[in-house]
This record gives structure tokens, C-alpha cells and sequence, in this order.
């Protein structure tokens, strides 16, 4: 990468375009197809949920190790809110 003084640019070395074409050769067989649909099922639903249900929308840190360390927090608390709810089920009231 290189700098104008006023625009930044980027140069590549083929080797990004060689990886996405077998990316998508990969994922244009059978196997592929089901990995994806199994991700989209797992992976995403489980983003979703957190997104939705805690207001939980953008990342507040800067800089690559920020950003991991919130996710990782963030899914620790996922995580523990699942466990304490699966573990102690609120009892139902007896209404008087």
C-alpha cells in the first residue's frame, strides 16, 4: 500500500482473487451448500438474538484487539444469560 497526498491506495498481488474463486468453487458444491445453510442456521440466529434482544448494535471499541475483546465479552454475557436462565426457570405466580 501507497500514499498520494491526498488518497490512499492499495495494490494486490493476485493472491486475494485466487482465494475467492476457490471460495466459491467450494461453495458451489453440495457439501458446501449445506455448510452454509448449517452456519446460517447457527451462527447468525445467534447474532440476531443478541442484536435484537439487548439492544446490542455496534461495537463501542477501536482497533482490532478492542473489537475481539467486546465480542468475546459480549458472548460471554450471552452465554450466561442463557445458562441462569436455563438453570433457574422463573415459577409461575399464583394470582390471588
Amino acid at each position: 500500500m501507497y500514499e498520494s497526498q491526498k488518497r490512499a491506495y492499495f495494490e494486490s498481488d493476485g493472491k486475494l482473487i485466487k482465494y475467492q474463486e476457490e471460495v466459491k468453487a467450494n461453495l458451489a458444491t453440495d457439501e458446501g451448500k449445506e455448510w452454509m445453510t448449517q452456519r446460517s442456521a447457527q451462527a447468525e440466529g445467534i447474532f440476531g438474538e443478541i442484536k435484537q434482544d439487548y439492544q446490542y448494535d455496534r461495537f463501542r471499541r477501536r482497533g482490532e484487539t478492542g473489537v475481539k475483546l467486546e465480542l468475546l465479552l459480549v458472548s460471554i454475557g450471552h452465554n450466561l444469560r442463557r445458562y441462569h436462565t436455563n438453570k433457574f426457570p422463573k415459577k409461575k405466580q399464583c394470582e390471588a
